[in-house]
């Protein structure tokens, strides 16, 4: 992890939650794996004087205040989905809070020296995906509003090669497609962008039928395989 240092007394008044969430931001950013163990690991490495374990602060994370934030940022809050088999994801309500939390540390990040952007181009398949991106309307609105913008589903069927009349198997193989060339290019502005779109489109990356066995009362449950049956 890349985690930079905070000074204690800027975090320890904000909420494990927000804390929680902004650390799965962080981990996102970074393109890292959303494991429970990696956001256990970044949580104590942000906010240590929080996600310590009581009298060992200095040594070890306390994996149980992890365990109990991730749960009701799920559950009760909305503001990720997933779960420990799966790993995480950060909801558009979940990426909002981040971005209001980075603000309120000082606008730090939790990425290190940044290498200079990557372009698109034309010589390979994921260059060219990464260059179309970079031409998209809603990808540099996104860049100026962030989570404040306002993406139709007309829009985003066209981001990722699709019509309203499209299978929703087709969406999410296009947007794989997408989100495996920007983490070729190290692109993680482009990351952000698509992991907003993820949880924003829901509706149109699964069917009805999918839905109710994927989600119960908003929450992830578990993921549908290639065949339509739970894992």
């Amino acid at each position: 992890m890349m985690g930079e240092f905070i000074v204690p007394h800027i975090y320890i008044n904000i909420p494990y939650d927000d804390l929680l969430v902004y650390a799965l931001y962080s981990v996102l950013r970074e393109n890292t794996d959303a494991t429970f163990e990696n956001l256990v690991v970044e949580c104590y490495t942000l906010f240590p004087e929080r996600f310590g374990l009581p009298g060992f602060v200095s040594k070890y994370p306390d994996s149980a205040q992890v365990e109990k934030s991730w749960l009701r940022c799920r559950t009760d809050k909305r503001l990720i989905t997933g779960n420990k088999a799966q790993g995480f994801k950060l909801t558009a309500r979940g990426i909002k809070l981040a971005e209001k939390i980075q603000e309120r540390l000082g606008g730090k990040t939790a990425v290190g020296n940044e290498p200079p952007i990557k372009k698109g181009d034309r010589r390979t398949k994921a260059g060219r995906l990464v260059k179309q991106l970079e031409e998209n309307n809603a990808f540099k609105l996104f860049q100026k509003h962030g989570s404040k913008l306002d993406i139709s589903d007309f829009e985003f069927c066209d981001l990722v090669y699709s019509t309203l009349d499209t299978l929703p198997l087709t969406r999410r193989k296009n947007l794989k497609q997408l989100k495996d060339a920007v983490t070729d290019y190290n692109r993680t502005d482009m990351q952000n962008f698509l992991i907003y779109c993820e949880s924003k489109f829901t509706h149109l990356l699964f069917s009805e039928n999918e839905l109710k066995h994927e989600y119960s009362g908003g929450m992830m449950r578990r993921r549908l395989n290639t065949h339509g049956h739970s894992s």
